[in-house]
């Protein structure tokens, strides 16, 4: 697969990595379209089943604490910053400069 291809099919964007803020990149296009990942590649893997179904039955069992867990992590002070960087990121240099008017 060449390089162009997958810096089609992705988006880099700044996400966690134990505690800290890492280089991360949102799927655009594929089986994970929509989903942070690592790696550009993993965009455009085949989905393993198996792991598909235990994540399901495991959600279904404790989804509620899942929720729990996403949320109290959601507010930690680390998250707040990573919203920060992307909302940032993503707006382009032309809209930030106001007109000079003289």
């Amino acid at each position: 697969m060449r390089i162009v291809e997958l810096t089609e099919a992705v988006t880099p964007i700044w996400g966690r990595k134990g505690g800290r803020v890492a280089r991360r990149y949102r799927c655009t296009a594929g089986i994970r379209k929509g989903r942070i990942v690592g790696n550009p590649a993993t965009c455009t893997k085949p989905k393993n089943i198996q792991k598909s179904l235990s994540f399901k039955r495991t959600l279904s069992k404790k989804g509620s604490q899942i929720s729990i867990k996403a949320a109290r992590t959601k507010r930690s002070t680390i998250s707040r910053k990573i919203k920060k960087l992307n909302v940032k990121s993503s707006k382009t240099k032309s809209a930030k400069r106001k007109p000079i008017r003289k």
